[in-house]
C-alpha cells in the first residue's frame, strides 16, 4: 500500500511503469499496481523471509558462523545494484530494511515495500555516485547498517581486502 504523502500518485505510477521493465534475479519483481481505488496497492513477488534487517536480527547467532552465506548475500545485493547502474538507475536508499530475503535465501533489493514506499527511489539520469560507491564493502556496510553485526563487518572487510574486492 502506498503511504499517504510519500510522493504524488502520478509520480508513483510513472515510476512503477519503469520498474516493471527492470528484471534481474537480485531485484524484487514488481508485477503491477492496483490504483482503481484508494489507497494504491502494489503487487510484487513473494519474499518468504521478509526484510534482510529482520532476517539478520532473527538469525544473528547462526549467521555469525556462516561467513560464506553473509558474503553471498552481499554479492547478490551488489549484483542487483550493478544491474541498476548498467541501466542508468541508482537505488538511493540501499539499506538492510529495503532488501528482501526469499525462500532460497536469495537477497533482493526491494524496489517497493509497503512500509517504505517513497523512501526507495529509482531515478534515471540522476546524479551518479562515484564508482567506489558500488564496491562490495560499501554495499555490505549499507546492508548491515543497524543490523547489530559490527564484528562481521570487520571480518568481511578483511575478507574483501584479502580477496582484492575493494
Amino acid at each position: 500500500m502506498m503511504k499517504e504523502g510519500t510522493m504524488s500518485e502520478d509520480d508513483f505510477i510513472e515510476e512503477a511503469k519503469v520498474m516493471t521493465k527492470l528484471q534481474h534475479p537480485n531485484l524484487v519483481q514488481l508485477y503491477g499496481v492496483c490504483s482503481k481505488h484508494r489507497p494504491i496497492y502494489i503487487v510484487t513477488e513473494y519474499m518468504k523471509h521478509g526484510s534482510l534487517l529482520n532476517y539478520l536480527r532473527r538469525h544473528e547467532t547462526t549467521l555469525i558462523g556462516n561467513m560464506g552465506l553473509l558474503l553471498d548475500m552481499c554479492i547478490q545485493v551488489s549484483k542487483g545494484m550493478a544491474y541498476l547502474e548498467r541501466h542508468n538507475y541508482i537505488h538511493r536508499d540501499l539499506a538492510a530494511r529495503n532488501c528482501l530475503v526469499g525462500s532460497g535465501k536469495c537477497c533482493e533489493s526491494g524496489r517497493f515495500r509497503c512500509a517504505y514506499v517513497g523512501s526507495v527511489h529509482l531515478r534515471q539520469n540522476a546524479l551518479r555516485p562515484p564508482k567506489e560507491y558500488w564496491k562490495l564493502l560499501n554495499v555490505f556496510n549499507a546492508v548491515m547498517k543497524n543490523a547489530g553485526l559490527m564484528d562481521l563487518k570487520i571480518v568481511h572487510h578483511s575478507v574483501c581486502l584479502k580477496s582484492n574486492l575493494l
